[in-house]
C-alpha cells in the first residue's frame, strides 16, 4: 500500500458530525418541554361570565291545591299565568260545587285574597305574595287583559278601554275576594268605552285593552 495515502477517520471522529448531533439533542430538548401558557379549549379567546339567574323567592306556590293557614300564609296573592290559568277558593276539600266561594279562568295574571282554613287550587299559574310579584310592565302605555290593583299597578283616574277581537269584559271590584258582593261595576261590551277607578279598587278585564295614555 502507498505510504502517502492517508487513512479515512471514522465518521464519529469528524468534528462536523457531533457539530450536528449537538444541534439535534438542543432541537430535541426544545421541542420536549410542555407549554406553560394556558390554552382555551372552548377556542373563545374572550370568555364572558354567564350572568347568574335570580332565583325566586321561596314562598312562590306553583300548581297545586293550598290549605290556607298551614300549606301557605292567609293574605293578598298576584297570580300569574303560565298558560291559559284557573284558580279556586273553596270552603272545605269535598271537591263539591257547594264548597267553591271564587273561582275564574284568566290568561295573564289575577289578584286573590284567601282567609285561614280555606283552600287555594292554582291551575297553570303560581302564586306571589302580593308584595314580592313581578312588576306591571307599562312600558307601552297600554295595560293587557288582566286583574290590577289601582294605586299600586296603575294610578287612579279616567281610562280608555277598547274590547280586542271579541266582546269584551271590565269589571270594578272593592277588594280581590272575586265574590258577587265585591263588584261595584261590571260590563260587556263592543268596541271603545271609558271608565273610571279609585285607589284601592281593582280592575278586571278579559279582551280588553286599557290605554293608559288617554
Amino acid at each position: 500500500m502507498d505510504e502517502q495515502t492517508s487513512v479515512k477517520k471514522p465518521l464519529w471522529k469528524k468534528w462536523w458530525f457531533w457539530g450536528i448531533v449537538i444541534v439535534i439533542i438542543i432541537a430535541l430538548a426544545s421541542g420536549g418541554e410542555e407549554s406553560t401558557t394556558p390554552t382555551n379549549k372552548t377556542g373563545d379567546s374572550n370568555p364572558t361570565a354567564t350572568a347568574p339567574v335570580e332565583p325566586e323567592p321561596e314562598n312562590v306556590f306553583k300548581s297545586g291545591m293550598y290549605k290556607v293557614g298551614s300549606d301557605i300564609p292567609a293574605g293578598e296573592y298576584v297570580l300569574i299565568a303560565n298558560r291559559d290559568a284557573y284558580f279556586a277558593i273553596t270552603s272545605d276539600s269535598s271537591g263539591s260545587l257547594d264548597s267553591i266561594l271564587a273561582n275564574d279562568n284568566f290568561t295573564s295574571r289575577s289578584i286573590v285574597s284567601v282567609s285561614d282554613g280555606q283552600y287555594l287550587e292554582l291551575k297553570g299559574c303560581k302564586a306571589y305574595p302580593f308584595a314580592e310579584a313581578p312588576a306591571v310592565d307599562k312600558s307601552s302605555g297600554i295595560l293587557e287583559s288582566g286583574m290590577y290593583k289601582v294605586g299600586v299597578d296603575m294610578p287612579a283616574g279616567e281610562y280608555k278601554v277598547e274590547s280586542v277581537n271579541a266582546m269584551g269584559y271590565i269589571e270594578v271590584s272593592g277588594n280581590s275576594s272575586h265574590t258577587l258582593d265585591a263588584i261595584a261595576a261590571n260590563d260587556n261590551f263592543d268596541g271603545s268605552k271609558y271608565i273610571s277607578v279609585n285607589d284601592g279598587q281593582y280592575l278586571k278585564t278579559s279582551n280588553v285593552k286599557v290605554y293608559l295614555n288617554n
